[in-house]
């Protein structure tokens, strides 16, 4: 039971991994899943704070997109 659940995490993650580009990506591992805040990720990348919020802007509709279209929804 709980292998089939980690089983479909692994496959979400894949999944929404593929949609996003990689700048997207760091954005949803490190504000997602660490928890980590936008300045902090900012500061990691060397970037704008607004340019880590972009990327934040553009995954959520292409994650929404991807778990609606592969009925994780």
């Amino acid at each position: 039971m709980i292998e089939d659940e980690l089983d479909l995490d692994t496959r979400m993650l894949m999944d929404i991994q593929e949609e996003l580009s990689d700048k997207q990506w760091c954005w949803f591992v490190e504000f997602i899943l660490r928890d980590q805040s936008v300045r902090t990720i900012a500061e990691k990348q060397g970037v704008t704070e607004n340019a880590v919020k972009n990327w934040g802007k553009l995954a959520r509709k292409k994650i929404r997109h991807t778990l609606e279209q592969k009925e994780y929804l």
